[in-house]
């Protein structure tokens, strides 16, 4: 083994790390804390009005 297939052996493993990343991601079990993460810079008025917003949109949609 030579360091050139321990390169290979990094980049596959790297690549496999960044695939489950990106299916933790866009699961749904994780939306509600990333939602509540992307409102963190939000004072609390502005937290509420676009929750409010955002779960008016999701029975919207749920409706449909």
């Amino acid at each position: 083994m030579d360091i050139n297939d321990l390169r290979v052996l990094e980049t596959v493993l790297a690549f496999v790390v960044f695939v489950g990343i990106v299916a933790w991601v866009w699961s749904g079990r994780s939306q509600r804390r990333f939602d509540e993460a992307a409102l963190a810079p939000f004072d609390g008025e502005e937290r509420e009005r676009i929750r409010n917003e955002r779960e008016q949109a999701r029975r919207g949609r749920k409706k449909q």
